[in-house]
């Protein structure tokens, strides 16, 4: 990622001050990674149904960019180096796999 992106995403999440770790979306998607057995971490994902809604303002991709944004301004996450990244995602993987399955 390049600085002008990054310093978009600082920007976008300046608008909206919600922490990627307060916001229900994010609250409800790590619930349901957790809620994955360890001996059982295989997830699918429709595309199709996927489509439907990725697009939508409050859709996953939004969702995703809003929390980035909210990782990349937080200071605890610069200090433990962006932790919460892969947490979003893997968060973002399960999410997608109950809904479109």
């Amino acid at each position: 990622m390049n600085e002008a992106s990054i310093a978009h995403l600082k920007r976008m999440h300046k608008d909206n001050q919600e922490d990627w770790t307060e916001a229900p979306y994010w609250i409800e998607a790590l619930e349901q990674l957790y809620k994955i057995p360890p001996s059982n971490r295989t997830i699918s994902i429709n595309l199709q149904q996927l489509e439907e809604t990725l697009y939508d303002d409050d859709g996953p991709a939004y969702q995703l960019l809003q929390a980035y944004a909210s990782i990349l301004n937080n200071e605890q996450e610069r200090n433990h180096g962006y932790r919460g990244a892969p947490r979003v995602l893997l968060a973002l993987l399960a999410k997608l796999s109950s809904q479109t399955t």
